[in-house]
């Protein structure tokens, strides 16, 4: 458990400020010190993503669905017909740093490897982006194959409290 403390110069300690930095992990590099990830008073984090990628030649969900039958224990995997697409496999989610390495000793105990939280945090923006593109292409292809298709589409993601797609 940690639990953190602001020292308020009288030997006694006081409340954080509001997004206060409570916790945090750094290092120093070039002569100074910089921050790699940090906790705030509310529970927020950051972290330094200055070596974020974007996956952008991958298809993200297949992607996060390898990733997902990787690291979890495989009863609780239910295989779907999507999980054809799926050709990725553990190598490949290591070279992409989205899971760490796990020697086969370690894999032999049980183990998965560990999740990079910050890597699968790019892979999520990067596959909402794409299926985004991938529903306006198909929306437009249906709107020449039937004229009026997104006016009704629109009318339906209204009636649902969706935010309406540029026509």
């Amino acid at each position: 458990m940690f639990h953190g403390r602001v020292h308020d110069d009288a030997n006694g300690t006081v409340n954080y400020s509001a997004n206060g930095q409570v916790w945090s992990v750094g290092k120093r590099t070039t002569g100074s010190a910089r921050n790699l990830f940090v906790v705030d008073e509310d529970g927020d984090y950051f972290y330094d993503g200055a070596d974020g990628g974007a996956f952008d030649s991958e298809d993200d969900a297949l992607l996060l669905r390898a990733q997902q039958i990787e690291t979890a224990r495989p009863d609780q995997v239910i295989k779907t017909a999507f999980d054809r697409f799926v050709t990725h496999n553990k190598a490949a989610l290591v070279a992409a740093k989205l899971i760490g390495y796990c020697s086969p000793e370690e894999e032999a105990k049980g183990h998965r490897g560990l999740i990079n939280g910050a890597q699968t945090q790019r892979l999520l923006v990067g596959n909402a982006v794409q299926q985004r593109a991938m529903f306006e292409t198909m929306k437009e292809v249906v709107e020449e194959m039937i004229p009026g298709f997104a006016n009704k589409l629109n009318g339906r993601l209204a009636a649902q409290k969706l935010p309406a797609l540029p026509v």
